[in-house]
């Protein structure tokens, strides 16, 4: 009995204990509340249980009415707020590495086949060059056998120039010295303008002597001891079509008029034989055109003379019995009539 009455004092006393430590009246003032333990003897001899109650105002006299205080509870201020922190799992939990495994990029490559390897050729159709001429290959050049195929090399050859002329391989070249060549078309508007060449001579000099002046002629007739002849041809005083120059030298030592159409005699001439050039003395056809004729020359070199004639028989009897030495065709020349 007197352990139940102890249990319930020090129940009743936790339960003012707990209670709310202040208060407030009716006129809104903050009041104090204080508690007070039963006596020693009440706890011996317990009474019903009631509660002493002291409020103490600080302002209002003891008789203001009770005003109880509010029982409506008010949450503490400490709100809870969860951590910020992220979930961290335990130390067991695995984490994959930050670090993604990325591929490497390189694209797989073949190898090059082996040098054995055949590799077909492309199949580029190349059309050929519509003037290639398959060269004939020399001696020395590997002749793969028949059923080899190797393509043509396309080797580029540049056309001929412009007028020049290649023969073929067959065409037939005559030896020097045989060859007459095609006189080309004739020209022989100038014919009428052919003027004669004179021809006199001089036993004292032994010398042939041939001017298409009259004037020169008729000086040399009456002052120089020369002869007159018969005319030697028909020339021309300027250059027309197809004619070349007749080129004059006098050697005075000698007393011999000398007549040539080449420039490199006419030079050796002048520079070792003791020959003076006196200029052009005509013009006369280089081929046999316009009716022309050969214009033989001969020299006596006893006579130290140059003789030139249209004559063929006077030209072999020169040759036959007076010493001279045939030297071919000085050039071409029309008949004197």
């Amino acid at each position: 009995m007197k352990f139940s009455a102890t249990i319930i004092f020090a129940i009743a006393y936790a339960t003012q204990a707990l209670a709310l430590p202040t208060g407030i009246d009716a006129d809104g003032q903050l009041i104090e509340r204080h508690y007070s333990a039963p006596a020693k003897h009440e706890m011996k001899h317990p009474k019903p249980y009631k509660t002493h109650h002291a409020y103490h105002h600080p302002v209002k006299s003891i008789h203001t009415p009770h005003v109880p205080p509010a029982h409506t509870y008010v949450p503490p201020v400490h709100t809870y707020v969860p951590p910020s922190n992220t979930y961290i799992p335990p130390a067991n939990t695995h984490m994959p590495p930050a670090e993604t495994y990325t591929p490497p990029v390189h694209t797989y490559i073949p190898p090059s086949p082996p040098a054995n390897t055949y590799i077909p050729p492309a199949h580029t159709y190349v059309p050929p060059a519509h003037t290639y001429i398959q060269p004939t290959p020399p001696s020395n050049t590997y002749v793969p056998a028949a059923g080899t195929y190797i393509p043509p090399v396309y080797t580029y050859s540049p056309p001929s120039p412009p007028n020049t002329y290649v023969p073929p391989k067959s065409t037939h070249t005559p030896p020097t010295g045989t060859h007459t060549p095609t006189p080309p078309k004739d020209d022989c508007s100038a014919v009428h303008k052919a003027t004669f060449l004179q021809r006199a001579y001089s036993g004292s000099a032994t010398d042939h002597f041939y001017s298409t002046s009259g004037n020169e002629m008729t000086n040399a007739v009456s002052h120089l001891g020369y002869q007159k002849e018969a005319h030697a041809a028909k020339v021309y005083n300027v250059e027309e079509a197809g004619t070349i120059p007749l080129y004059r030298l006098f050697s005075a030592s000698a007393g011999d008029h000398f007549y040539t159409t080449s420039a490199g005699e006419r030079d050796n001439a002048a520079k070792a034989l003791g020959y003076k050039s006196e200029g052009v003395a005509a013009y006369i056809y280089g081929n046999q055109i316009c009716g022309s004729v050969p214009l033989y020359r001969l020299y006596s070199p006893s006579a130290t003379d140059h003789f030139y004639t249209i004559s063929r028989s006077e030209a072999n009897n020169a040759a036959s019995k007076l010493g001279y030495v045939n030297e071919g065709v000085a050039g071409y020349v029309l008949p004197p009539h």
